[in-house]
């Protein structure tokens, strides 16, 4: 959806990003729905450099 890489994901939010992580156990780690698609369609209107 974004063209970039699962490691670049992690790297953005590492960084902070990206809309705050949901942590469920120490494997498994989610993004709510409607907060990454806020995000998507704010980098489509005005990209944010990397």
């Amino acid at each position: 959806m974004l063209g970039i890489s699962v490691s670049t994901w992690w790297a953005w939010a590492a960084a902070g990003k990206t809309p705050a992580a949901i942590k469920l156990s120490p494997g498994v780690t989610v993004w709510d729905y409607t907060e990454v698609m806020a995000f998507i369609r704010a980098r489509k209107i005005a990209p944010a450099a990397n």
